[in-house]
């Protein structure tokens, strides 16, 4: 039956064929043709093979940068016993009347006991316990308006004891260097003078002018001290370096925690009577990274400091749920590879044979090999045809599904379809095919919230523990990548730091 069926259709072809030919006999030589070429034309097969599309201009993907604030905390009593060391016994001693201008005073100042620190605000107060010996001399030329028989100098000594205090305001320069600012103030129970005989002299004036000249050389040592102790600089460029070596957070999905530190700023200084408190908050980039460890082939350097940075401990990091273009190539011939499909009542059919995801700069491309058939009347014209179409990835939130928008052949390949073949432009095939580039990313998502979770807690680093609670995911960007297909997930929460071996 399916033969003769077939017979009946042949004749029928060529009956219509000759019929029609003996009609064309009556048109002009160019019309006939024309006809016949059209009617071979119809019966053929039309290759239609794309040039690819240039490639877009890819986003730069620059990783928002969060904060880590590390507290640094200097025990005062420490600094008081290195200063302990450096001051010791006599302080000033100056042992002749003729020093100063002849002021006819021996002076020498001792250390009684300890200095003692204490802290408020950006200053350190040194609270030093001090004697001060005092010998003075009238000169026998003075006696000699009085009494003609005296020939000789007259002396005497005492000995007065103050707490000198030191105010020390701390800052630390842009180059990482200690500034200290101290001052001395010292006030006495009552004012100190000398009897010689009837004669009461007053050497308050003096004494004061020796400490406070005194107290500059020892405010200078104690800057200088106080600066050769707290050497910022290479303890936080310890820290600096550490953060950027790669940290193993999960064997088995081969994950690591990337921070990328970028600029570091100090807060004011702020004592609370026992320690020096500030923070160092270092801006960075904070990204869990799968696949093979990254290596840092050079450290950037520590950079000059900022001053006055707001510090919070929030921060957010990021990590990247993917699938890579060979899986999404799969997947989608899974979803769509040898379906066919109907347009215009049948008339035009579309058979998709392959998909090809790849990567195409600022858009995700897709290679697709199909055939076709469209019918007029008696004839069918047969397609072959590889194509390429790009569109846009974004991800759907609802369904936790990477999907593609904006679907559609490319300029080249439009030019491309000429003829018959254009009918494929024209019809909603690119929205069918974009309807099935859907990919699932439930599981990724959740595997990466798992592992950010775990970051924190697992970062193995040598100077210093992070212990941060994430508390919200969100997806923030889709990145095209060299071999993936990825979405960025923010992962935000607070992070505190605390330092080892301090």
């Amino acid at each position: 039956m399916i033969r003769i069926g077939l017979w009946v259709k042949f004749w029928h072809f060529c009956y219509f064929s000759i019929n029609f030919l003996i009609y064309m006999k009556k048109l002009p030589l160019f019309l006939l043709t024309i006809s016949i070429s059209l009617l071979f034309n119809s019966c053929g097969t039309q290759q239609t093979i794309a040039l690819k599309p240039d490639v877009g201009v890819a986003k730069k993907s620059t990783l928002p940068l969060s904060s880590i604030n590390l507290p640094i905390s200097i025990n005062c009593l420490a600094i008081e016993n290195n200063i302990n060391k450096q001051f010791n016994g006599i302080l000033y001693n100056d042992e002749s009347f003729e020093n100063n201008n002849n002021d006819n005073l021996i002076i020498k100042i001792t250390k009684l006991a300890d200095f003692k620190i204490t802290g408020a605000g950006d200053k350190i107060t040194f609270t030093a316990p001090i004697e001060i010996y005092v010998k003075g001399r009238l000169k026998k030329d003075f006696f000699s308006m009085f009494d003609q028989t005296v020939g000789v100098d007259q002396s005497k000594e005492a000995t007065f004891k103050i707490n000198l205090t030191i105010n020390s305001k701390i800052g630390i320069g842009s180059n990482w260097d200690i500034q200290t600012s101290s001052e001395a103030n010292f006030q006495w129970r009552e004012k100190p003078y000398l009897e010689l005989g009837l004669i009461k002299i007053p050497i308050a004036s003096v004494i004061e002018s020796v400490l406070n000249l005194k107290a500059k050389d020892l405010n200078a040592q104690l800057d200088q001290e106080i600066s050769k102790m707290l050497k910022i600089k290479p303890m936080i460029e310890k820290y600096w370096n550490e953060f950027q070596q790669a940290q193993l957070i999960n064997e088995n999905y081969k994950s690591y925690l990337l921070i990328s530190p970028e600029s570091i700023a100090v807060s004011k200084i702020n004592s609370n009577g026992t320690s020096i408190l500030f923070y160092v908050g270092i801006k960075a980039g904070i990204s869990i990274v799968s696949g093979e460890k990254p290596i840092a082939t050079s450290l950037k350097p520590l950079p000059n400091l900022s001053q006055n940075q707001k510090f919070d401990s929030s921060f957010t990091l990021y990590c990247k749920a993917a699938i890579n273009y060979t899986q999404a190539s799969l997947l989608a011939n899974a979803a769509i590879a040898e379906k066919t499909f109907e347009f215009n009542t049948g008339k035009e059919k579309v058979t998709i044979h392959h998909l090809e995801i790849f990567n195409n700069g600022d858009r995700i491309g897709a290679k697709i090999n199909l055939t076709a058939e469209i019918t007029k009347g008696f004839f069918t014209k047969k397609i072959n045809a590889e194509l390429y179409a790009l569109g846009t990835p974004y991800y759907d939130k609802e369904t936790q599904q990477l999907k593609i928008n904006n679907f559609d052949f490319d300029v080249k390949s439009k030019n491309a379809l000429v003829g018959p073949a254009a009918f494929l432009v024209k019809n909603t095939l690119k929205k069918q095919i974009e309807q099935q580039l859907a990919y699932p990313m439930k599981s990724q998502m959740l595997e990466m919230q798992g592992v950010a979770n775990n970051a924190m807690a697992n970062a193995n680093f040598k100077y210093i523990r992070l212990n941060g609670k994430i508390k919200h995911f969100e997806p923030s960007d889709i990145l095209l990548e060299e071999k993936s297909l990825a979405i960025q997930v923010a992962c935000e929460g607070n992070l505190a730091v605390s330092i080892l071996g301090f």
